[in-house]
This record gives structure tokens, sequence and C-alpha cells, in this order.
């Protein structure tokens, strides 16, 4: 129902009544809204879906019946505003203690939500209001420190279980069996006399003078060499000094190994790559 001398109603000036009953006609819902406000301040009335909308005269009255809701057919239906103002909620700084659904019932004072926190978008807004800045997140607090302690406890290890079958938490036994399994791996293992002889059988081997040459000690100018070649700050490392001496090492086992060593048997040839092959006996 519209009046030629009423003026278009804004949406500040409607509700939205939603019945449980679809069937639930236009008429009854503005009998019912009429109760409330009066059926003189009516002002227009449509069905939208399974929703009545109703427009009454002043924005008091859209107050009034979202706080009183009407009855229908003996039953409360809630009654909701078409225009709802907007708040803008700045949230930062949050500890990250702080749950997300604590921080949801807390917001919940400002209005009623419309998705919750399930978007990515809003996700990612609940973590950038947990710090102020990036620097603070390394921060000397409380909180850092014990998280460091929490992460040091579970990589800790409280038990183990034993070749035997037996779950031991001592820390002595645990250690033995920790050295036992790293020496094993590497212990003599028997092996046929025969077997070995056929397989080192054929195989070309060094003579005394280059078993000799390799036995001499690395002189200054093969060390100067290699420093040279492989140049570094003053202030070495370790890692450094092992490539200095690979590098020293290289010519001598160059010439060796190219005599020894056929290309069929490594995967690739040993010389295309001087760089892997230097690594190689670092």
């Amino acid at each position: 129902m519209a009046s030629s001398e009423t003026p278009p109603p804004s949406l500040r000036q409607g509700v939205r009544i939603a019945p449980h009953d679809s069937s639930v006609s236009v008429e009854e819902a503005l009998l019912a809204a009429g109760e409330q406000v009066g059926h003189g301040n009516l002002v227009f009335a449509s069905r939208v879906n399974k929703a009545v909308l109703v427009f009454v005269k002043s924005e008091q009255m859209v107050h009034q019946l979202v706080a009183s809701g009407v009855i229908i057919r003996d039953l409360y239906v809630q009654v909701s505003p078409l225009s709802v103002p907007s708040t803008r909620v700045t949230v930062s700084g949050v500890p990250p203690f702080i749950p997300n659904e604590l921080l949801e019932v807390e917001l919940r004072r400002f209005g009623k939500f419309a998705s919750g926190f399930k978007t990515e978008r809003v996700k990612g807004a609940l973590v950038r209001c947990r710090f102020l800045e990036i620097k603070e997140m390394d921060a000397p607090t409380p909180f850092f420190f014990n998280l460091e302690r929490s992460v040091a406890q579970r990589k800790q290890m409280s038990c183990l279980k034993l070749p035997g079958g037996r779950v031991t938490s001592s820390p002595e036994e645990m250690r033995d069996h920790a050295m036992d399994f790293y020496t094993n791996p590497f212990g003599g293992e028997q092996c046929s006399t025969e077997g070995r002889e056929e397989i080192l059988e054929g195989l070309p081997q060094l003579s005394p003078e280059e078993k000799a040459a390799l036995d001499l000690e690395l002189t200054l100018e093969e060390l100067t060499g290699a420093l040279l070649k492989n140049w570094r700050p003053v202030a070495l490392l370790t890692v450094d000094y092992k490539g200095v001496g690979s590098v020293a090492l290289l010519p001598v086992l160059r010439g060796l190994l190219r005599a020894r060593l056929r290309v069929e048997y490594t995967y690739y040839h040993l010389m295309d790559n001087t760089q892997a092959f230097s690594h190689m006996w670092a």
C-alpha cells in the first residue's frame, strides 16, 4: 500500500519481517506491525522472497519495531532494520595467547557478524592485529621465552624402545643405545676371503713410486698456489682450509686417478667437472 501524497521512503524507514511460516501473507505482517506502531504509520509494504518489507513514517518507529518484534499466528517474529549503520572497529596489539573465539565474542558487542572468521581475508586481519611492528616479534618477552621452552620440550626424547622390545626412559640406556645404533653401521663385517680376492683381482694398483709421491708432504709452493687459486679473506673458516687443501692435492690426485679409474667405473667423467671433483676430496 502507498499514498500518492507520501514521498518515497528511504532504507532507514524500512524493516524486514521474516515469519517462520512462508504462507504468512503481507496483510498479516502489516496487521502485526500496525499493532506495535499504529496502522496509520505504515507507508509501504512488499514481499521479497519469504520475507515482508515494511516501511514506516519515521526512523524512531523502526527502532521501536526492532526492539519489540511482532506476533504473527501466536509466534514471536524478530524484526531487523533494512539499513544497518556500520561501525569501524580497529583491532591492534592483541596478545598471541588470546584465541580467535574470545576475540569474536568481544567484537559481537558492536553488532551481529555476517560470516564469522571463516574467510581468508578476515584470518589475515586477525594475524596482523596481533603485533604492532615486525621488530617486536622476537622481543625478549616472557611469552617469547615460554614459546622457546615449549618447543624444546617437544623436541626432547622422553623414552626409547630398545632392540629387545623394552621401553626405557633412563638417560644412560638411551645414550648407550644411540651410540650403538650409530656405531654398528660402520663396524667390520665378516666376508669370504675367496670372494674378496676375486673382486680385487685385476684392479689397477699404485706403484711404489706413486705411493711415495702421495706420502710426501705438501710444499710451501703448492699451498701458496692453492691459496691464490682459492682466495678468501684473511679470517679463514674451517671450511675454507678444507677447500685450500683439496685444491693443493688436486694436481697429484688428478694424474693418478686418470690412469687408475676408467670412465665406466663412474656415472660421469671425473675430469669433466674439476670443481665437483675437488669438493669430493674436501
